[in-house]
C-alpha cells in the first residue's frame, strides 16, 4: 500500500477538521443528534493527527501551518 505525503495528511486533516465544523453546525441548526458520525469523525482526526505527529491542540493552534510542513 502507498503511503500518504504530509502534505497528502495535511489535507485529509484539514477537509476532516471542516466536514466536523460544518457538520457540528448542521446539527445546531437542525436539531440532530448524530453521535456516530461526530465519533468516527474524532476517530479518523485522532489516525491522522498521529501520523502527523500533533496533538488536537498543536494542531488548533497552527491550522495553516500543518499544510507548510513537508
Amino acid at each position: 500500500m502507498p503511503e500518504l505525503s504530509r502534505i497528502e495528511l495535511a489535507l485529509i486533516h484539514d477537509a476532516l477538521e471542516s466536514a466536523q465544523a460544518e457538520f457540528e453546525q448542521l446539527m445546531l441548526d437542525e436539531e440532530w443528534f448524530v453521535s456516530d458520525v461526530v465519533d468516527l469523525q474524532e476517530s479518523a482526526l485522532e489516525i491522522v493527527r498521529g501520523h502527523l505527529g500533533l496533538t488536537k491542540e498543536e494542531a488548533d493552534e497552527d491550522e495553516q501551518g500543518i499544510l507548510e510542513l513537508d
